[in-house]
């Protein structure tokens, strides 16, 4: 009979939680790293909320997602349908006629995206580009950064260029 193709498990289960494992990683993860939610925004449609309190400091969108992105420019994406370059424009930053695109792709999640704009932030990029918290932020409040001091004047988000309607009528779906 042929064994069906399963991946190789520890025989003893204290091997699980061996430190470099996967397993034991995600563990440390949830326990102290995981701060933060999706959820429906008073600022702006959804946001970043508060799972738990979160002290001065902390940097409470720490991912085990990459948060690298690609740039691309304007004339590079006008091949991609429009509906996709809708959702670019919405989500992505543009500066300087180019557009920033998660290198985890758009049909993962990064929840950084989700922050909305505020004058009075709780969140700031510090020295190293990291999102670190202002003050202590408690459960239930919505993270927000401003977005003027964290991407400068060239910022742009619902670039009107990027989301340009060139489909033929015949070609909408």
């Amino acid at each position: 009979m042929k064994q069906e193709n399963t991946p190789d498990l520890p025989h003893n289960p204290e091997e699980s939680e061996q430190p470099g494992n996967l397993k034991h990683r995600l563990h440390q993860h949830l326990k102290h790293e995981v701060y933060c939610k999706l959820g429906v925004s008073t600022i702006h449609g959804v946001g970043v909320f508060a799972l738990r309190d979160i002290p001065k400091g902390t940097l409470p969108l720490k991912s085990m997602v990459s948060r690298k992105e690609k740039k691309f420019s304007r004339s590079e994406l006008k091949e991609i349908p429009n509906s996709v370059r809708k959702h670019l424009a919405d989500f992505c930053l543009v500066e300087s006629g180019r557009v920033s695109v998660p290198e985890i792709g758009m049909n993962a999640v990064n929840i950084s995206v989700y922050l909305n704009h505020s004058k009075t932030p709780n969140l700031f990029f510090n020295k190293a580009e990291v999102l670190e918290a202002l003050r202590d932020i408690a459960r239930g409040e919505e993270l927000s950064i401003d977005y003027d001091v964290s991407f400068g004047e060239e910022h742009v988000f619902g670039d009107k260029e990027l989301a340009a309607d060139d489909e033929p009528e015949g070609d909408r779906v």
